[in-house]
């Protein structure tokens, strides 16, 4: 392989490699908006109580940490849902068999 060659591979992997963390990045972010609505939904519509709970003196930190966890936990199952659904080639099915040896 010429050095040419070589820089173009190297590019290609590195714009393979933005791409894929682009595409991590959007799921993530898009997950953490998914975990922040439902933690705002479990507030507002006050659910299990968690409104009452929050409008207390110290509710917010309780409120704060939860919708960082759901956040954090909504955003890890969908990059992991993106990264399980990348298309790659499976390998060729069939094959020729070879006879057992008696």
């Amino acid at each position: 392989m010429s050095a040419l060659d070589e820089d173009e591979v190297s590019d290609l992997r590195a714009q393979r490699d933005q791409l894929l963390l682009r595409l991590l990045a959007l799921h993530g972010a898009l997950g953490a908006l998914v975990g922040g609505a439902l933690v705002a939904a479990l507030v507002v519509f006050n659910i299990g109580g968690l409104g009452d709970l929050a409008a207390g003196r110290d509710g917010w930190f309780g409120v704060g940490l939860m919708a960082f966890l759901f956040a954090l936990t909504f955003s890890s199952a969908a990059m992991g849902v993106a990264v399980m659904s990348l298309h790659r080639r499976s390998p060729p099915d069939g094959g020729r068999r070879m006879p057992a040896a008696a």
